[in-house]
C-alpha cells in the first residue's frame, strides 16, 4: 500500500495513522489518495478528504491591572475563529461575553490577587488554550472618627479624633460651607442658625497609600439658643405692689422665673405681690431662664423697685386726774411726711401729735378707737388704731366671812368695789394679792390677840384708785411639838420625852402601841422585835386657854440588837485570787471588815485579793442604826501561796512567708521554778502546735491569725496570758519574659508569666490590647514600640511590673509588580519586570515553569528571557532591612508562545464616531522590517498598501471616501521564529 496524506506526508502501512494540522482561519482540506497493489503488480487507486477545522486563535487584554475595590475591570478579547467564550475571574463568577466587565471585591488590610483564564470553542467545537492574567484588589480603608460632642447649643468648637485604618491621608468637610482640612485630628467651630435645630454631616475621606478611599458622614447637631425676654407691670410702686409678669420667649420648652427673693415659679405669665418691709426702697430683680427640649437655656432679667409703706405707731397718756378725759397722743411714726387722726368720737386732726378730750364716763367704760393714718413722701398709705377706755369714777368696799379666829386663820374676802377693774389687797402681815377676792391665812406669834389691817387699793385702766380697810384679829398662837431620846442607844426600847409645846394648857400623848399618857414630859418603853426594826406613830395633842388646839406626830423607830458573823469561800488561795466574804450578819448597818493583812473594807459582802503569801486572820465589826456593834472573828485562818505572772513576747511581731519562724521569750515573773504549757493556735501543726521549753519556737505553714497561749504554774498556782500573733501572705512579685520582643507586623508574642505568689493578673500590651489570661499571647498589627505592664494580684497585695518600649513592631514591606509584555512569541521572549512594591531594599525574584524554577534574580527590577513555550508563574519576596517580607505570587501569569498570530476584524464603521474608524489585521510575533498590508476592491485594484505595522486603513483612496461594500484584504510578513506567512481575508465597510 502506499498512501499520500495530501500533506507532504506518505506511508506504506496497510493502516497508517495521521496527524493533520489546521489552518489558522478556515477550514483545511486534505486530499487522502491511497494506491493498493497486488502481488502481481496490478494497482488501484481511491481518494478520500479530511477537512480539519482551524482552532480557535484568541489574545486579551484588561483595563485596569489593579485598583482600588470594587474593582471594575474591563476585558478586551482579540479573537479568530471563536464561537463561544468563557471567561474565570478567579472569585467563583463566569462570563460567556465576548469583553465582558467584572467588579472584583476587595477584603480587609490585605491585597486580594484574582487569577482571571479565558479559554474559547469554535463553531465546529474545537478549543483553544487558556489564557491567564492577574488582577490585584486594594483594600480600601476604614474611615472612622470620634468627636467629643455629638450636640450642642450655641454653637462651639468640637474636637474630632480620627480613628480610622489603613489611611494614608485624609480629608474633612464639616457640613457648614467652611473650606476643608487634611489635619488628621481637627478642631473646628460650628455656628448655630437661629430658630432651628441645624444638623451638620460631617464628612471624613480616608485615602490609602494606593489612592483607594473610604468615607464616613457623622451627624452633629447645634441646637439654637431660645431667646429669652418677659414682660412686667408696673415697674415700681408701694408694697405690697402687685405686679403682673408674662414670658414672652421664643423657641423655648420650659421656662423658670427667679423673683429675686428667693421665690421660684414655672408658669407662663401670672401676678405676684412683691413686699418691702424695709426702710428705703427695695429693687427685685426678676430673672425668667428660657429652656429648650435639648437643655439650651437663655436668661433676661427686669428690675421691680417697691416703695416702703410708712410704719405708723403712736402712744397716749391722760393729761389729768382720775375725773378728766383729756389725753395727749404721741406720734412715733417712721417714713411719714403727713398725717391723719381720727379719734373715734367724730373729731379728726392733722397735727404730728395733737391732744384730745374724750366725753366722760358716766356708770360704765367708754371705749374709743383712736386711728393714725400716714402717708410717705412716695404717696404710700398705711395706718394704725388703738382702743382707748374711758372709766367712771371708782369706790373701794370690802367684807369678810369672818373677822377673828385661832391661828392660823383662814377668812375669805369679798370685794364690793365699783368701776374698779384692778385690785390691791395689803394683808398686814407682809403679803399682798391683786385677787378681785382674795382668801388669806392668818398666824399669830403673839400671846396675845393680834389685830390685822387689811387694805383694799382699787384702780381702773387709766390710773384712778380708791383705798378701804377691813380689821381682822386672831387669837394667840398654839405649837405642839416634842423631841426623844433612847435613856441608853444600846439599850431596849425604853425612850425619854421632852415636851416644847408653846400656849398649851393641856397635854394628851398616844404611843402608838395602845397606851397614852397625859404627862407633860414622859418616859416610855417601847415593846421590840427580836428579827427585824418596829415602827411607832406617836402623837401630843394639845389645848390653849382660847380653845384652840394643835397636834405633833413623829415616827420611832425601834431596832432589834446587832449580830456579826461571815463565811469564806475557801481559805487555801493564790495570791492575787479574790477570796470572796459572805456577810451573815443581822441587824446591822454599818459594818468594818479586817481582811488581816493591814486593809479592810465597809461593803456588805466584799471580795478581797491576798497579795501576799502568808496567813491571815479576817474579822468583822458590825453596828446597827444607833451605832451599838458587834464582832465576829474567822476561826482558821487563811493561808496564801504564791502566783506566778505569765507574760512573754514573740520576735518579730509579725512575718510575711516566706518567713514563718516566731522565737517566743518567756517573761514571766516568780519566786521559784515554773512549769510551761505552749499552745501556739495552729492545730494542724499536730504535736508542735505545743511545748512545755522555756523559750519555744514554732513555725508557722501557712498566713494567718494565730493565738498564742501560755501557762505557767509553780505547783500550787497558775497564771495564764494570750497573745496574737500574724504571719501575712508571700507579697506578690510581678515579673514576665516575652519572646520574639521585635519582629515584623503582624507581630505576634509569647508572654510568660513569671510572677510569684499572684492569683490574679492584668496585662497591657501599650497598644490598647488587654488581658487577665496567666500567659496570654497577643498580636500587634501596626508598627512602633510599646511599653509593657504586668499588675499581678494576691492575698499579699498588688506588684506591677513594667517594661518600656520593650516590644518593637516592624512596618513589613508591600510587594506589586506588573510586567512588560505578559505575553511573548519566540524567539522574543524578553519580559521586564517593573517592580512597584513598597518600604522595600532587598528583592527576591523567582519564575517557575511546568519542570519547576527557571529562573531566579535578586535585582530591583530584573529583565529576564523565557526560551520555552509555556505559562510561567511568577514570585516576588520584597524584604526591608529588618528581614520582614511579603511576597506576592501571581500564577500563570505569563505565557510564551512557539508563534505569532494575525486576527482581523471582518468589518469596520469609519464614520468619525471614534469607534471602529479603522481597519487592520492584529499581530502578535511579527517582525516588523519585513511587513506589507495591502486592500483591494471587487475589481481587484489596489486602494491601500503600507509598510508600517502600526498603519490602518481608514476607508479611503487618495483621499476619497470608498464605497461601503466589501474589499479583500492581504497581509504578508516574517513570524519571530523566522517563517514567512500570507494571509488574505474579506472586511466589510460600513457607512
Amino acid at each position: 500500500f502506499m498512501w499520500d496524506f495530501g500533506n507532504g506526508q506518505s506511508a506504506v502501512a496497510q493502516n497508517p495513522s495521521m496527524t493533520f494540522y489546521p489552518s489558522l482561519i478556515q477550514d483545511t482540506v486534505y486530499t487522502i489518495r491511497l494506491i493498493s497493489f497486488s502481488e502481481h503488480g496490478c494497482s488501484d487507486t481511491v481518494f478520500s478528504t479530511v477537512r480539519v477545522h482551524p482552532d480557535p486563535l484568541i489574545a486579551f487584554s484588561q483595563s485596569p491591572n489593579s485598583g482600588c475595590g470594587p474593582l471594575d475591570v474591563q476585558f478586551t478579547s482579540t479573537v479568530q475563529n471563536v464561537a463561544n467564550y468563557f471567561w474565570d475571574f478567579g472569585d467563583g463568577s463566569t462570563s460567556a461575553l465576548a469583553n465582558p466587565s467584572h467588579t472584583f471585591a476587595n477584603q480587609p488590610f490585605i491585597d486580594t490577587s484574582y487569577t482571571i483564564r479565558l479559554w474559547t470553542q469554535s463553531a465546529r467545537g474545537c478549543w483553544s488554550d487558556t489564557l491567564s492574567s492577574v488582577v490585584i484588589v486594594r483594600p480600601d480603608p476604614i474611615a472612622d472618627f470620634n468627636s467629643n460632642l455629638d450636640s450642642l447649643c450655641g454653637g462651639g468648637q468640637v474636637q474630632f479624633s480620627n480613628v480610622s485604618q489603613l489611611g494614608y491621608s485624609y480629608e474633612w468637610s464639616f457640613g457648614d460651607g467652611s473650606a476643608t482640612t487634611t489635619v488628621v485630628n481637627p478642631q473646628h467651630v460650628f455656628n448655630q442658625i437661629p430658630f432651628t435645630d441645624t444638623a451638620y454631616a460631617v464628612r471624613l475621606i480616608a485615602t490609602s497609600v494606593y489612592g483607594c478611599k473610604d468615607t464616613i458622614v457623622k451627624p452633629l447637631t447645634i441646637f439654637p439658643l431660645p431667646q429669652a425676654q418677659l414682660i412686667f407691670t408696673p415697674d415700681s410702686g408701694c408694697s405690697p405692689l402687685n405686679v403682673f409678669l408674662g414670658n414672652t420667649s421664643t423657641i423655648a420648652q420650659s421656662h423658670f422665673w427667679e423673683l429675686g427673693n428667693g421665690d421660684t415659679l414655672t408658669a407662663d405669665t401670672f401676678s405676684y405681690v412683691f413686699d418691702n418691709a424695709l426702710g428705703i426702697d427695695r429693687i427685685y430683680q426678676v430673672i425668667v431662664t428660657a429652656s429648650t427640649v435639648h437643655g439650651c437655656i437663655d436668661k433676661d432679667t427686669a428690675d421691680i423697685r417697691v416703695h416702703p409703706l410708712p410704719r405708723p405707731n403712736f402712744i397716749f397718756a391722760k393729761t389729768g386726774i382720775c375725773d378728766t378725759s383729756e389725753y395727749v397722743f404721741t406720734n412715733l411714726t417712721a417714713g411719714a411726711v403727713s398725717y391723719t387722726w381720727d379719734f373715734g368720737d367724730g373729731i379728726a386732726s392733722s397735727q404730728t401729735s395733737p391732744n384730745h378730750i374724750y366725753p366722760t364716763a358716766v356708770s360704765s367704760d367708754t371705749v374709743f378707737t383712736a386711728k393714725l393714718i400716714a402717708t410717705s413722701n412716695r404717696g404710700c398709705i398705711d395706718s394704725i388704731s388703738r382702743q382707748i377706755t374711758v372709766t367712771p369714777i371708782m369706790l373701794a368696799r370690802a367684807a369678810t366671812n369672818g373677822s377673828m379666829g385661832c391661828p392660823p386663820l383662814a377668812v375669805d374676802f369679798i370685794n364690793n368695789s365699783t368701776n374698779a377693774t384692778n385690785y390691791y389687797w395689803e394683808f398686814d402681815d407682809g403679803f399682798v394679792s391683786v385677787a378681785a377676792n382674795p382668801s388669806h391665812t392668818f398666824i399669830n406669834p403673839d400671846p396675845t390677840n393680834r389685830v390685822y389691817n387689811v387694805r383694799l387699793v382699787v384702780s381702773n385702766a387709766v390710773g384712778c384708785a380708791d383705798t378701804t380697810v377691813v380689821p381682822v384679829t386672831v387669837f394667840p398662837n398654839i405649837d405642839a411639838s416634842f423631841v426623844f431620846n433612847k435613856s441608853n442607844r444600846c439599850d431596849l426600847g425604853e425612850y425619854n420625852f421632852t415636851n416644847l409645846s408653846v400656849g398649851a394648857a393641856s397635854h394628851s400623848w398616844n404611843f402608838g402601841d395602845g397606851t397614852t399618857s397625859t404627862q407633860v414630859n414622859p418616859v416610855h418603853v417601847f415593846p421590840t422585835s427580836l428579827t427585824q426594826d418596829t415602827m411607832f406613830m406617836v402623837r401630843l395633842v394639845v389645848q390653849s386657854a382660847a380653845n384652840c388646839f394643835d397636834t405633833f406626830t413623829q415616827a420611832i423607830r425601834v431596832s432589834p440588837i446587832v449580830r456579826a458573823e461571815f463565811t469564806i469561800d475557801n481559805n487555801t488561795a493564790c495570791s492575787f485570787m479574790l477570796a470572796q466574804f459572805t456577810n451573815l450578819s443581822v441587824n446591822g448597818r454599818f459594818y468594818v471588815w479586817d481582811f488581816g493583812d493591814g486593809t479592810g473594807s465597809a461593803q456588805f459582802s466584799p471580795s478581797h485579793p491576798y497579795g501576799q503569801v502568808g496567813s491571815y486572820i479576817p474579822s468583822l465589826i458590825v453596828y446597827d442604826q444607833n451605832g451599838c456593834s458587834d464582832t465576829f472573828t474567822l476561826a482558821n485562818p487563811v493561808n496564801i501561796y504564791e502566783t506566778p505572772i505569765a507574760n512573754f513576747i514573740a520576735t518579730p511581731s509579725s512575718l510575711r512567708l516566706p518567713l514563718n519562724t516566731f522565737n517566743f521569750v518567756d517573761l514571766s515573773v516568780a519566786s521559784g521554778a515554773l512549769n510551761y504549757r505552749w499552745d501556739f493556735g495552729e492545730p494542724s501543726s499536730g504535736a508542735n502546735n505545743s511545748s512545755t521549753l522555756q523559750n519555744p519556737q514554732h513555725s508557722y505553714a501557712d498566713s494567718g491569725s494565730y493565738t498564742v497561749t501560755l501557762i505557767v504554774d509553780n505547783g500550787n498556782c497558775y497564771d495564764t496570758i494570750v497573745r496574737m500573733v500574724r504571719v501575712e501572705y508571700y507579697f506578690p512579685i510581678a515579673s514576665f519574659i516575652q519572646d520574639p520582643d521585635t519582629g515584623c507586623m503582624p507581630h505576634t508574642v509569647n508572654f510568660t508569666n513569671q510572677s510569684e505568689y499572684a492569683t490574679s493578673y492584668q496585662w497591657y500590651f501599650g497598644d490598647g490590647g488587654q488581658s487577665t489570661e496567666e500567659h496570654p499571647t497577643h498580636t500587634y498589627v501596626n508598627p512602633g514600640t510599646y511599653t509593657v505592664s504586668l499588675i499581678a494580684r494576691g492575698p499579699g497585695g498588688v506588684d506591677d511590673s513594667t517594661k518600656i518600649d520593650v516590644i518593637v513592631v516592624i512596618q513589613k514591606p508591600y510587594a506589586n509588580f506588573y510586567t512588560n509584555p505578559v505575553v511573548a512569541w519566540m524567539p522574543n521572549t524578553s519580559f521586564t519586570m517593573i517592580n512597584t512594591s513598597l518600604l522595600a531594599t532587598q528583592y527576591q525574584w523567582d519564575f517557575f515553569g511546568s519542570n519547576g524554577t527557571v529562573y531566579s534574580s535578586t535585582d530591583e527590577a530584573p529583565i529576564i528571557d523565557l526560551p520555552n513555550e509555556g505559562e510561567y508563574t511568577i514570585r516576588l519576596i520584597a524584604m526591608n532591612d529588618f528581614g520582614c517580607v511579603d511576597t506576592l505570587i501571581r500564577p500563570s501569569y505569563l505565557r510564551v508562545n512557539l508563534d505569532g498570530v494575525i486576527l482581523a476584524p471582518d468589518a469596520f464603521t469609519p464614520n468619525g464616531d471614534g469607534t471602529n474608524d479603522s481597519f487592520k489585521p492584529v499581530f502578535e510575533g511579527v517582525e516588523r522590517d519585513a511587513y506589507t498590508f495591502r486592500v483591494y476592491n471587487r475589481w481587484g485594484e489596489l486602494v491601500f498598501e503600507t509598510h508600517d505595522i502600526d498603519e490602518a486603513w481608514d476607508g479611503t483612496y487618495k483621499g476619497v471616501i470608498c464605497e461601503s461594500e466589501v474589499y479583500v484584504w492581504q497581509v504578508q510578513g516574517r513570524l519571530f521564529g523566522g517563517q514567512n506567512f500570507q494571509e488574505f481575508g474579506r472586511v466589510t465597510l460600513l457607512r
